[in-house]
């Protein structure tokens, strides 16, 4: 018998038609989350956002695009190629969401902290212009 057809057979005795408590469980919650506190922690969030990226502008950087929680820069405008500055980010532990030759793709979720936004500030800060 090969394994597929043993996995099938095993896999009849644990099946069932029944929903899973636990899924079901976790769909309330994320509901209620969703209902209840998300858009406070997103307004937070990109209010954090846009007050980084007026700290980090008077660096030099520029900021395209206009989606809230994602911060995209201009490498090239800063005079570096958009490769090079995700490898300086990644060795501070900021990992790019995107990045290519042109520019970088931050994003940012309803659970960012304010300290992540401001170690992002830092890091920022302390690339200088070429």
């Amino acid at each position: 018998m090969y394994f597929s057809e043993q996995a099938k057979n095993v896999m009849c005795i644990y099946g069932s038609t029944s929903p899973s408590y636990l899924i079901l469980e976790s769909l309330d919650r994320c509901n209620c989350y969703l209902e209840n506190e998300i858009r406070g922690r997103l307004q937070s969030v990109i209010s954090l956002i846009d007050n980084a990226k007026n700290q980090v502008s008077k660096c030099g950087y520029t900021f395209l695009g206009n989606e809230k929680t994602k911060i995209t820069i201009d490498t090239k405008a800063y005079g570096y190629n958009g490769n090079d500055f995700a490898a300086l980010l990644m060795k501070k532990n900021i990992v790019p969401e995107f990045y290519d030759n042109d520019f970088i793709v931050l994003m940012a979720s309803s659970e960012t902290t304010e300290e992540e936004i401001s170690y992002l500030c830092n890091v920022l800060s302390s690339i200088p212009k070429k």
